[in-house]
């Protein structure tokens, strides 16, 4: 009857200390319940690459029927807002090249991302294109960057 009284004992004080402590004493290292996302704070682009250039991201000619585009994102950006723009300033499709590469700050947050999203070279033609996003949040601004390509047909 004693093992049995200390042992409900014991696990009554464990539950109470559980239900009492702080939850970030349960929480991953560099991972905040409460961390409120970066604002997106820039957009750029790293490179472009084709199927003709052997997908090297640097700014060489493009040439072949594929091509891909390497984009940094500083901050948050709503989802389903990154665009690329083509010379017209049309929208153009664009799919996964390959996955995110996530940039951190000390603690581990993220703080810029960098997407690689692939493209038909149809929609372009030598000149100039516009990749865009939107902030997360309301209002959403939007920000821009525009590089030079030549297209080799």
């Amino acid at each position: 009857m004693m093992k049995k009284h200390f042992s409900l004992s014991a696990l009554l004080l464990a539950t109470m200390l559980l239900l009492l402590s702080p939850a970030s004493s349960f929480a991953a290292p560099n991972v905040s319940p409460t961390a409120v996302a970066p604002p997106f704070t820039g957009i750029s682009i790293q490179g472009v690459a084709s199927e003709g250039n052997g997908y090297v991201f640097n700014n060489a000619p493009l040439s072949g029927t594929k091509g891909a585009i390497a984009i940094r994102v500083d901050g948050t950006i709503r989802s389903g807002s990154l665009e690329l723009l083509n010379q017209n300033g049309v929208v153009v499709a664009t799919g996964q090249f390959a996955p995110p590469k996530y940039i951190t700050d000390g603690s581990g947050t993220v703080v810029s991302t960098i997407y690689y999203r692939g493209f038909s070279l149809s929609s372009f033609k030598s000149g100039g294109i516009r990749v865009r996003a939107e902030n997360y949040t309301t209002p959403y601004l939007s920000r821009s960057a525009d590089t030079i390509i030549t297209v080799i047909k």
